[in-house]
């Protein structure tokens, strides 16, 4: 027994000494504490605990406990050992969280407090203790480390492809470069043709890791919805049981086509919420998760169809099942939870009235179509945006060119180096520099020199949107282009309010940049 503890220690709910109260008014008070009691002897026995305690632990009753073992209970025997060692030691424990079993199989966390009780030869009488469930706090705690997890890596892999798309801006610049002074019939041609094909790849693989960088983002931006899509059913490929077959169908078509106003994590919610909705109802029989992303034309069905939406260009992403359970509750036509009722969509849905909250945010429409054969078809349609350089990519044609006076500011050299090149095969005139320190001194010094100002977001001294501001102090009216291979919405939304012209996304081809360049010097209207 520990020299510092009192050998007649009274437990819990003993009549302490003094004034004592009536066994019923303890009573009372130890069953309905929310929080577990209980009371053992020295072998772990159960002796006594409170109501709350059979509860935590998924027991009926108090008396169901009574005899069991509470070392039992403990998960880990290596803790439970612990435990003893720190009561014997000290005739307390304090805070101490370990996991114990519910009576189900699952684990509990438990923060258990903790005394031991000695008769006068200084033997263990008993140990009592009063024990919080900590599973939901720490399961709280997880979700919070995940969610740090997710940032952490979506800030690296963001870094990652604002370096790989500077690599990638190279050898875009050179490999064109270079395919306009071969001729069309050498074997040459084909080979560097590989390589930018190649170079397309690594691309849209760039964008990929973008998109889910960006997955907590609330400001919507335009955004590559198969992508997204295509990700999505790759996880659920992993986690759908082998008798479910899941097929897609993705049009085929120039980068851009299926872009839309929103930010990743609604499109993720979206075929989430829809996909796992499929899952439950064909879990047991098996059967067949199609996914299909396609635009769609506005003629005279699609307005009978969809009379709310105005006159435009949509996607349509369409999510459907086959061999549902027939107990499932679907009507068919469209969803609306406030017609359906919020709880009872959600209950039936599972997840439906989400999916539609943020269809209609989008500006778009869900409407559910019952086909034969045990066929049910989710058709979600969305607004379709034209980015600027979506449509520059896609234009044919010479390439326009000019005299005009250009500072090109890049950190990285080989990119100062293609992008001089490159404008100076289209006619300009072009300073380069690696320093954004040096390239404002210049300015400043010298602004009437020069025409137009190319420059990287991201730079180590100054920022490109920073250049911007102090260049446009000295001349407010000349143009820039500012050049990222990031997608942050917020810079482009600061950078258009500083007086940015145009934005050039790396890796971009030549005709993006010949096309970009010329709108600004010519003042045209940004995409």
């Amino acid at each position: 027994m520990p020299q510092n503890r009192s050998p007649h220690l009274e437990p819990l709910h003993r009549e302490p000494l003094g004034k004592r109260e009536s066994d019923s008014s303890y009573r009372s008070l130890f069953e309905r504490v929310c929080m577990g009691i209980y009371r053992m002897n020295s072998q772990g026995d159960l002796t006594d605990v409170n109501e709350a305690f059979a509860k935590m632990f998924g027991y009926p009753n108090r008396e169901s406990l009574l005899r069991q073992n509470l070392f039992e209970l403990d998960v880990d025997s290596e803790s439970r050992r612990e435990w003893l060692a720190k009561i014997e030691e000290d005739g307390v424990v304090s805070n101490f969280e370990s996991v114990w079993r519910h009576c189900d199989g699952h684990d509990v966390w438990v923060q258990d407090n903790a005394v031991a009780v000695w008769d006068d030869s200084g033997e263990v009488l008993f140990y009592e203790g009063i024990v919080r469930d900590l599973t939901e706090c720490k399961r709280l705690q997880r979700q919070l480390q995940e969610a740090q997890k997710v940032q952490a890596i979506a800030t690296l892999t963001g870094g990652i492809a604002h370096d790989f798309n500077n690599i990638l801006s190279a050898v875009f610049g050179y490999t064109q470069m270079a395919l306009l002074s071969i001729p069309a019939e050498s074997p040459l041609r084909q080979n560097l043709e590989e390589v930018l094909k190649a170079g397309n790849r690594a691309k849209d693989l760039v964008k990929q890791i973008l998109t889910f960088s960006r997955m907590n983002e609330e400001n919507p931006a335009p955004l590559q919805i198969s992508l997204i899509t295509k990700e999505v059913l790759k996880f659920l490929r992993s986690s759908f049981p082998s008798t479910i077959r899941i097929q897609q169908d993705i049009q085929t078509k120039p980068s851009g086509w299926d872009t839309v106003l929103a930010n990743p994590s609604q499109i993720h919610q979206i075929l989430m919420n829809l996909c796992t909705f499929a899952l439950q109802t064909i879990r047991e029989k098996g059967g067949t998760l199609e996914v299909e992303l396609r635009d769609i034309s506005c003629d005279e069905s699609f307005s009978t169809l969809y009379p709310d939406l105005k006159p435009g260009s949509y996607l349509i992403l369409a999510v459907s099942q086959t061999a549902p359970d027939t107990s499932t509750d679907i009507t068919d036509g469209f969803f609306d939870p406030a017609i359906a009722g919020i709880e009872d969509s959600i209950r039936k849905g599972k997840g439906l009235a989400v999916v539609y909250e943020i269809v209609k945010a989008l500006g778009g429409a869900l409407r559910i179509q019952m086909e034969p054969g045990d066929r049910v078809t989710f058709h979600i349609v969305l607004p379709r945006i034209f980015p600027a350089d979506t449509i520059r990519e896609r234009t044919t044609g010479p390439l326009p060119a000019g005299t005009e006076r250009i500072l090109l500011v890049d950190d990285e050299k080989s990119l100062v180096d293609i992008g001089k090149k490159m404008l100076s095969h289209l006619g300009y005139q072009v300073e380069g520099m690696v320093s954004s320190t040096e390239a404002l001194k210049v300015f400043k010094s010298r602004s009437d020199d020069f025409d137009l100002i190319i420059a990287d977001v991201t730079m180590p001294e100054i920022s490109g949107l920073d250049l911007t501001k102090e260049c446009l102090k000295v001349r407010p009216d000349i143009p820039v282009i500012l050049c990222t291979g990031m997608s942050d919405a917020t810079v482009f939304e600061k950078a258009r309010e500083v007086g940015v012209r145009e934005f050039l996304r790396k890796p971009f081809i030549f005709r993006l940049l010949a096309d970009t360049v010329r709108n600004a010097l010519d003042d045209q209207p940004a995409g």
